[in-house]
């Protein structure tokens, strides 16, 4: 395994886990594109293909409207007790571990993207709630999704539904050429602009432009 993958999945992931619990966020699953990279010059290469280029790692316990769709096929799918960063870092190293199935050569196992999906997340006090359960609007109709009440809190997750394709905060991160690039998108209303938790997504980016990531751009 060359030494750098280790570490920049790990200052990578370290930014997803600061950003999710800075906006009252869970992630629920990690889903990891590997690939071979040319020991030369660190990029990842379009051929060969890694036969298990395409890893996932599920939280066990699901709320049970939870939809999940895989971004990749063939995803070598894991299950962890508690998706946190100890769990995800222990997941990537496993990935990026050559195996039986893979070719021999200069080329090594690297990481070209982190993305989570699936997510719970905090719900703000006095959010409007329908016979307890939250009204999510997806294009023109209305997806009621269930809350769960911990320490007081209303908790709800997405996707939860066949017509929800993305859940409340998602996040991608990319590496190539030297560069991780982190994007963020918001589909549930308090986290856009103008919504009450959108101040703390702000703080959020902000803590980690603080801590050596470049802002790139709001759209």
């Amino acid at each position: 395994m060359d030494a750098t993958q280790p570490v920049a999945a790990q200052i990578a992931l370290t930014a997803l886990f600061d950003l999710y619990a800075a906006v009252g966020g869970v992630p629920l699953t990690l889903e990891l594109a590997t690939a071979y990279w040319d020991a030369e010059f660190g990029i990842p290469l379009d051929d060969p293909v890694r036969p298990d280029g395409d890893w996932a790692l599920h939280a066990e316990r699901f709320p049970p409207e939870l939809r999940v769709r895989p971004r990749a096929k063939d995803q070598r799918v894991s299950r962890t007790a508690v998706l946190d960063l100890g769990s995800c870092r222990g997941f990537v190293s496993d990935a990026l571990r050559k195996n039986e199935r893979d070719i021999g050569g200069q080329s090594f196992v690297g990481w070209k993207s982190m993305e989570v999906h699936a997510s719970s997340v905090r719900l703000p006090a006095g959010v409007p709630l329908d016979d307890g359960m939250l009204p999510v609007q997806v294009g023109r109709g209305i997806v009621r999704t269930s809350v769960e009440i911990h320490e007081g809190a209303g908790w709800a997750a997405g996707p939860s539904s066949p017509s929800m394709m993305e859940g409340p905060l998602e996040c991608l991160i990319t590496q190539d050429s030297g560069e991780i690039e982190l994007t963020v998108s918001a589909y549930w209303t308090p986290w856009c602009p103008g919504g009450s938790e959108y101040p703390a997504l702000r703080r959020a980016v902000a803590a980690l432009v603080e801590n050596g990531w470049a802002f790139g751009f709001e759209g």
